[in-house]
């Protein structure tokens, strides 16, 4: 398996938040963040506080996990 990216990260939180039918805006007001930064984060964010990046995920459903290689 590759190597987890910000851009692939970015698209597995966009194919999830679509799948649950939230909108950003919906997820961005759920966790205090602004619309434009969940949509920074789909698009890859490479500086993004990575505890934000984590609720956002769970937020919308993901579970991220480390596995040694």
């Amino acid at each position: 398996m590759p190597n987890l990216t910000p851009e692939s990260l970015g698209q597995a939180i966009r194919k999830a938040r679509r799948a649950q039918g939230l909108s950003q805006t919906q997820v961005a007001e759920a966790l205090g963040f602004s619309q434009q930064w969940i949509s920074e984060i789909e698009s890859g964010k490479p500086n993004a506080r990575i505890g934000a990046v984590l609720d956002v995920a769970d937020a919308v459903g993901l579970e991220i996990t480390a596995n040694p290689r």
